[in-house]
């Protein structure tokens, strides 16, 4: 979801590792290791881990099988 500026809709950022894990239903490390390793999405703002909820779910769909 984009705001009329072009940002991304704040309901729609993680933020940290836990977040990012949890919408992933993995640990931490493995979350972690995924955006270091397999190209995971995210983004770095003043030492925070961050990413976009949408691209996360995507990723995921292409990326990680059940």
């Amino acid at each position: 979801m984009v705001t009329v500026n072009g940002s991304t809709d704040i309901r729609q950022v993680l933020v940290g590792w836990k977040e990012i894990a949890g919408e992933l239903r993995v640990s931490r490390t493995t979350a972690w290791r995924w955006g270091q390793e397999k190209g995971l999405p995210v983004y770095r703002v003043g030492g925070q881990v961050r990413a976009i909820k949408r691209e996360v779910e995507e990723w995921e769909r292409e990326n990680v099988t059940v």
